[in-house]
C-alpha cells in the first residue's frame, strides 16, 4: 500500500506488471483500501474511490462518487453487481451499485449501526457478509 500501487503477478510470483502511483487522478490512489476482480476480469480498486482497470493494468474508468468518505471494503457479486463498504463523518453503511456504477441503494444498519465496516463476502442468494471492526462483529444483509 505503501508504494500506491498494484503489482500483478502470475501463479508462480513471477511479477507481470504494476499500475498506479501516488496522487488523486485517474488511475493514481491515496490509500488502497480493496481490490476485486469484476464480472469481466476487470480490476476495481478502491481509495476514497472505486476505479476500473482493464486486466492488463490500464486505466478504464472511475466510478462517479456517491458521497464523501473512504471506502474500506469491495465486492462484485456473481450477477455483476458492485458493493462496497462506504464510511463518512457520521455515518456508514454498504453502497450497492449496478455493473456500470450507477448507485442503486445503500443498506444502511438502522438499529444496528455499522462502526467500521470492512471485508465484503456475497452469496449467491443475494446476502451480503460485512466484516464491521468497530462492532467487532461479521453482519448478514439481504441485498436484492
Amino acid at each position: 500500500n505503501g508504494a500506491n500501487r498494484v503489482f500483478m503477478f502470475d501463479a508462480n510470483g513471477k511479477l507481470l506488471t504494476t499500475f498506479g502511483g501516488k496522487g488523486s487522478k485517474e488511475g493514481q490512489f491515496k490509500l488502497i483500501c480493496a481490490i476485486v476482480i469484476g464480472k469481466c476480469d476487470e480490476i476495481l480498486v478502491a481509495d476514497h474511490r472505486v476505479q476500473i482497470f482493464s486486466r492488463d493494468g490500464k486505466f478504464s474508468r472511475v466510478i462517479p462518487d456517491q458521497g464523501k468518505g473512504q471506502f474500506c471494503g469491495l465486492n462484485v457479486d456473481s450477477g455483476g453487481l458492485i458493493l462496497a463498504t462506504k464510511t463518512e463523518k457520521t455515518q456508514s453503511y454498504v453502497q450497492v451499485l449496478n455493473s456500470s456504477g450507477r448507485l442503486m441503494f445503500n443498506i444502511d444498519s438502522h438499529h444496528d449501526k455499522l462502526k467500521r465496516p470492512s471485508g465484503l463476502a456475497t452469496t449467491t442468494d443475494h446476502h451480503v457478509y460485512v466484516a464491521d471492526l468497530g462492532n467487532h462483529c461479521i453482519k448478514k444483509y439481504r441485498y436484492k
